[in-house]
């Protein structure tokens, strides 16, 4: 499932958390021996990139969105021509391939790291933005809209674009997504997981593990690369970070808790989150069928 930089966002938010952090190394000094060896067993058993979270089941799909970019485009292009642009077209829009938990709990991709350190990979973009952004007033107004306008039609107010999405989501924009909830139960499980005491003795032993290799950091949301550093030395602290995340059992513990939160705010709020997955799932179909007509 696809939801885009969120561990970015959310590292930020992660940080105004003191107090726990002060607190690792205390609580780590107390942690077994035998957790240590299960934590060197984890880190054979999971791999990140294998799993999804419980919130996902009702989050759209990167090949969701692209479904449903391709019909709000070509209905965005035959509105153009109605209006009178005619050969009017737009950049094809392109899948977002990266994951949820991309980067959620710091870095566990170890090819990636190697490659590109704490850099985001570059993923091939549609340049739509740009390609609206040059456009000439009347035909970037006929798109977009007019953003001083606050009321009036939708083509007035949200052009040819707000009035294919009025067509493939059944009501005017501004647009909440059907899967809002979802996202916005993601979001608060992460946070409320980076401050669960049962991570204190994992970021304890992830800290002991990279102060091996040389690095002094409390948690992997310490650790992005420093613009002070050489891109071959932040490639090997990314690497160091991907190895200690394992090794610790931090992910593993980490993706647990953060799904354990999951799980329980879907069992209180399922039936909202099924009905957010319903709207979608209609929107989906009628994307289907305006790209069948068009």
């Amino acid at each position: 499932m696809n939801i885009p930089k969120w561990w970015i966002v959310l590292a930020s938010l992660a940080l105004a958390v003191p107090s726990l952090v002060s607190c690792i190394h205390e609580e780590a000094a107390n942690s077994s021996s035998s957790d240590a060896g299960e934590t060197r067993e984890a880190k054979k058993e999971f791999n990140l990139a294998s799993v999804d979270l419980p919130i996902q089941d009702f989050m759209p799909t990167a090949n969701e969105n692209l479904l449903i970019d391709r019909a709000r485009n070509a209905l965005a292009v035959k509105c153009m021509e109605g209006k009178g642009y005619a050969g009017f077209s737009l950049p094809a829009p392109v899948a977002d391939g990266r994951d949820l938990t991309d980067r959620r709990y710091g870095l566990s991709d170890i090819v990636a790291a190697r490659a590109h350190g704490y850099e985001l990979p570059k993923i091939r973009e549609s340049g739509t933005g740009e390609f609206v952004e040059k456009l000439p007033g009347d035909q970037k107004r006929a798109l977009v809209g007019d953003k001083k306008n606050l009321s009036g039609p939708t083509f007035a107010r949200f052009g040819c674009t707000g009035v294919a999405m009025q067509e493939i989501v059944g009501s005017a924009p501004p647009i909440v997504p059907a899967y809002q909830l979802a996202s916005e139960i993601q979001m608060k499980s992460w946070n409320k997981s980076f401050k669960d005491p049962a991570l204190i003795p994992f970021f304890g032993r992830w800290s002991d593990c990279m102060k091996d290799s040389g690095y002094r950091f409390k948690t992997p949301m310490d650790a992005p690369g420093s613009s002070r550093m050489t891109r071959d030395e932040a490639r090997e602290m990314a690497e160091a970070e991907v190895v200690c995340n394992y090794e610790s059992g931090l992910l593993k513990k980490w993706y647990s808790i953060d799904s354990g939160n999951q799980r329980e705010e879907i069992a209180k709020q399922e039936s909202r989150l099924r009905e957010g997955l319903r709207k979608f799932e209609k929107q989906v179909e009628s994307a289907k069928g305006i790209l069948v007509e068009n």
